[in-house]
Protein backbone atom coordinates (compact mmCIF):
# COMPACT_ATOMS: atom_id res chain seq x y z
CA UNK A 1 0.00 0.00 0.00
CA UNK A 2 1.05 3.66 -0.97
CA UNK A 3 2.12 5.91 1.89
CA UNK A 4 0.00 8.37 3.53
CA UNK A 5 0.09 12.09 3.28
CA UNK A 6 2.63 11.99 6.25
CA UNK A 7 5.07 9.30 4.67
CA UNK A 8 3.53 7.14 7.12
CA UNK A 9 2.28 3.42 6.26
CA UNK A 10 -1.22 2.56 6.66
CA UNK A 11 -2.58 -0.94 7.90
CA UNK A 12 -6.01 0.03 6.79
CA UNK A 13 -7.17 2.59 4.74
CA UNK A 14 -11.36 3.28 4.12
CA UNK A 15 -12.70 5.33 1.32
CA UNK A 16 -15.44 7.18 2.30
CA UNK A 17 -16.45 9.03 5.48
CA UNK A 18 -19.90 7.94 5.04
CA UNK A 19 -21.66 6.05 8.15
CA UNK A 20 -20.08 2.97 7.21
CA UNK A 21 -16.76 4.19 6.79
CA UNK A 22 -16.27 6.07 9.76
CA UNK A 23 -18.09 3.25 12.01
CA UNK A 24 -15.51 0.65 10.77
CA UNK A 25 -12.54 3.14 11.17
CA UNK A 26 -13.81 3.55 14.89
CA UNK A 27 -14.44 -0.13 15.53
CA UNK A 28 -11.20 -0.55 14.20
CA UNK A 29 -9.25 1.81 16.65
CA UNK A 30 -11.34 1.01 19.59
CA UNK A 31 -12.31 -3.02 19.45
CA UNK A 32 -8.79 -4.54 18.42
CA UNK A 33 -8.79 -8.24 19.95
CA UNK A 34 -7.07 -8.52 23.04
CA UNK A 35 -3.14 -8.88 22.51
CA UNK A 36 -2.83 -7.33 18.96
CA UNK A 37 -1.53 -3.53 18.25
CA UNK A 38 -3.78 -1.23 17.64
CA UNK A 39 -3.68 -0.56 13.38
CA UNK A 40 -3.33 2.55 11.98
CA UNK A 41 -6.09 3.65 9.98
CA UNK A 42 -7.16 6.43 8.23
CA UNK A 43 -10.27 7.60 6.56
CA UNK A 44 -10.40 9.45 2.66
CA UNK A 45 -12.98 11.59 2.02
CA UNK A 46 -13.46 13.59 -1.26
CA UNK A 47 -15.70 16.27 -0.14
CA UNK A 48 -15.92 18.58 2.58
CA UNK A 49 -17.44 16.64 5.15
CA UNK A 50 -18.33 13.27 6.64
CA UNK A 51 -21.35 11.79 7.13
CA UNK A 52 -22.56 10.67 3.67
CA UNK A 53 -25.86 10.78 3.25
CA UNK A 54 -26.98 11.60 7.01
CA UNK A 55 -27.13 15.06 6.41
CA UNK A 56 -29.33 17.79 8.41
CA UNK A 57 -29.83 21.15 6.99
CA UNK A 58 -31.06 24.16 8.18
CA UNK A 59 -33.17 25.68 5.39
CA UNK A 60 -32.73 29.47 4.75
CA UNK A 61 -36.07 31.52 5.96
CA UNK A 62 -36.24 29.49 8.94
CA UNK A 63 -33.33 29.81 11.61
CA UNK A 64 -33.75 27.11 14.04
CA UNK A 65 -35.24 24.26 11.85
CA UNK A 66 -33.86 21.91 10.31
CA UNK A 67 -34.19 19.36 7.59
CA UNK A 68 -33.27 16.00 7.48
CA UNK A 69 -32.23 15.26 4.06
CA UNK A 70 -30.88 11.33 4.42
CA UNK A 71 -31.51 9.06 7.19
CA UNK A 72 -33.79 10.55 9.32
CA UNK A 73 -34.99 7.69 12.75
CA UNK A 74 -34.57 4.12 12.93
CA UNK A 75 -36.74 1.44 13.51
CA UNK A 76 -37.13 -0.55 17.17
CA UNK A 77 -37.20 -3.95 15.26
CA UNK A 78 -33.59 -2.70 13.53
CA UNK A 79 -31.78 -4.83 16.51
CA UNK A 80 -28.32 -3.84 15.64
CA UNK A 81 -28.65 -0.18 15.05
CA UNK A 82 -30.72 0.14 17.94
CA UNK A 83 -28.36 -1.83 19.93
CA UNK A 84 -25.51 0.82 18.63
CA UNK A 85 -27.41 3.59 18.72
CA UNK A 86 -29.01 3.17 22.62
CA UNK A 87 -26.47 1.09 24.41
CA UNK A 88 -22.86 1.37 22.75
CA UNK A 89 -22.86 5.24 21.61
CA UNK A 90 -25.27 6.29 24.38
CA UNK A 91 -26.88 8.71 21.92
CA UNK A 92 -30.10 10.70 23.26
CA UNK A 93 -32.85 9.87 21.24
CA UNK A 94 -36.78 10.41 21.17
CA UNK A 95 -40.10 9.08 19.22
CA UNK A 96 -40.42 9.94 16.13
CA UNK A 97 -44.05 9.66 15.00
CA UNK A 98 -45.28 9.75 11.45
CA UNK A 99 -49.07 9.23 11.67
CA UNK A 100 -50.06 12.54 13.38
CA UNK A 101 -52.75 14.13 11.94
CA UNK A 102 -50.90 17.55 11.78
CA UNK A 103 -47.77 15.93 9.72
CA UNK A 104 -47.22 17.28 6.54
CA UNK A 105 -47.08 15.51 3.50
CA UNK A 106 -46.26 17.11 0.11
CA UNK A 107 -47.46 15.69 -2.90
CA UNK A 108 -47.81 16.23 -6.73
CA UNK A 109 -47.00 19.88 -5.83
CA UNK A 110 -49.08 20.60 -2.71
CA UNK A 111 -48.97 20.71 0.82
CA UNK A 112 -51.66 18.74 2.92
CA UNK A 113 -51.36 17.07 6.47
CA UNK A 114 -52.90 13.96 7.16
CA UNK A 115 -56.03 15.25 8.41
CA UNK A 116 -56.63 16.63 5.21
CA UNK A 117 -57.14 13.27 3.84
CA UNK A 118 -59.77 12.44 6.48
CA UNK A 119 -62.14 15.33 5.31
CA UNK A 120 -60.50 15.18 2.18
CA UNK A 121 -59.56 18.97 2.33
CA UNK A 122 -57.21 20.03 0.02
CA UNK A 123 -55.73 16.68 -1.55
CA UNK A 124 -54.42 16.75 -5.20
CA UNK A 125 -56.75 13.57 -6.16
CA UNK A 126 -59.82 11.91 -5.94
CA UNK A 127 -59.99 9.48 -3.28
CA UNK A 128 -62.26 6.41 -2.70
CA UNK A 129 -64.87 6.55 0.07
CA UNK A 130 -62.63 2.98 1.28
CA UNK A 131 -59.26 5.75 0.89
CA UNK A 132 -60.33 8.84 2.81
CA UNK A 133 -59.40 8.99 6.57
CA UNK A 134 -56.31 6.89 6.27
CA UNK A 135 -52.56 7.93 5.66
CA UNK A 136 -50.64 8.55 2.44
CA UNK A 137 -49.01 5.52 2.96
CA UNK A 138 -51.73 3.22 3.57
CA UNK A 139 -53.62 4.56 0.12
CA UNK A 140 -50.02 3.86 -1.66
CA UNK A 141 -49.64 0.52 -0.12
CA UNK A 142 -53.42 -0.40 -1.15
CA UNK A 143 -52.43 0.78 -5.06
CA UNK A 144 -48.79 -1.55 -4.90
CA UNK A 145 -51.06 -4.18 -3.45
CA UNK A 146 -53.45 -4.17 -6.33
CA UNK A 147 -50.49 -4.08 -8.84
CA UNK A 148 -48.96 -7.09 -7.14
CA UNK A 149 -50.84 -8.88 -4.43
CA UNK A 150 -49.05 -8.94 -1.29
CA UNK A 151 -45.68 -7.37 -2.07
CA UNK A 152 -46.40 -4.89 1.10
CA UNK A 153 -46.41 -7.39 3.18
CA UNK A 154 -42.85 -9.88 2.13
CA UNK A 155 -40.22 -9.43 4.65
CA UNK A 156 -36.40 -7.79 3.16
CA UNK A 157 -35.18 -11.17 2.32
CA UNK A 158 -38.29 -12.14 0.68
CA UNK A 159 -38.71 -8.85 -1.24
CA UNK A 160 -35.51 -9.03 -2.63
CA UNK A 161 -35.23 -12.39 -4.13
CA UNK A 162 -39.20 -11.41 -5.44
CA UNK A 163 -37.71 -8.50 -7.33
CA UNK A 164 -34.45 -10.46 -8.49
CA UNK A 165 -36.63 -13.25 -10.09
CA UNK A 166 -39.83 -11.16 -11.11
CA UNK A 167 -40.44 -8.34 -13.93
CA UNK A 168 -42.84 -5.67 -14.74
CA UNK A 169 -44.15 -5.65 -18.39
CA UNK A 170 -41.30 -8.53 -18.86
CA UNK A 171 -38.74 -5.47 -17.34
CA UNK A 172 -36.86 -6.25 -14.30
CA UNK A 173 -38.73 -4.50 -11.60
CA UNK A 174 -34.68 -4.23 -9.32
CA UNK A 175 -33.20 -2.02 -12.58
CA UNK A 176 -36.32 0.13 -13.17
CA UNK A 177 -38.96 2.85 -11.90
CA UNK A 178 -41.72 1.10 -13.38
CA UNK A 179 -44.06 0.83 -10.19
CA UNK A 180 -43.12 5.21 -9.52
CA UNK A 181 -43.51 6.15 -12.83
CA UNK A 182 -47.37 4.68 -13.92
CA UNK A 183 -49.08 7.67 -15.92
CA UNK A 184 -50.49 9.81 -13.13
CA UNK A 185 -54.52 9.97 -13.06
CA UNK A 186 -56.19 12.40 -14.52
CA UNK A 187 -58.48 15.00 -12.12
CA UNK A 188 -61.21 13.85 -10.57
CA UNK A 189 -60.45 10.26 -11.26
CA UNK A 190 -59.16 7.46 -9.00
CA UNK A 191 -55.73 6.62 -8.71
CA UNK A 192 -56.60 3.17 -6.71
CA UNK A 193 -58.86 2.31 -9.54
CA UNK A 194 -56.48 3.19 -12.54
CA UNK A 195 -53.66 1.60 -11.08
CA UNK A 196 -56.19 -1.69 -10.84
CA UNK A 197 -57.12 -0.99 -14.35
CA UNK A 198 -53.43 -0.59 -15.49
CA UNK A 199 -52.51 -3.76 -13.36
CA UNK A 200 -55.34 -6.06 -15.28
CA UNK A 201 -54.46 -4.39 -18.52
CA UNK A 202 -50.95 -4.78 -18.67
CA UNK A 203 -48.65 -5.59 -15.89
CA UNK A 204 -47.29 -9.62 -16.64
CA UNK A 205 -45.47 -11.26 -13.84
CA UNK A 206 -42.87 -13.88 -15.41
Amino acid sequence: MAPDSNGEMLDVAIAGAGVSGVYTGWRLLTDSPPGRAVPTVQVFEQSHRIGGRLLSVEPPGIPGVFCELGGMRYLSSQALVRSLIENKLKLETRPFVVQMPENLNYVRGQRFRNSDLANHVNVPFELSWSERGVTVDTVLASVLNQIIPGVTKMQASDLREFLAEYGLERRPVRRGRELLERPRPQPGRDPAHDAARSAAAGVRLR
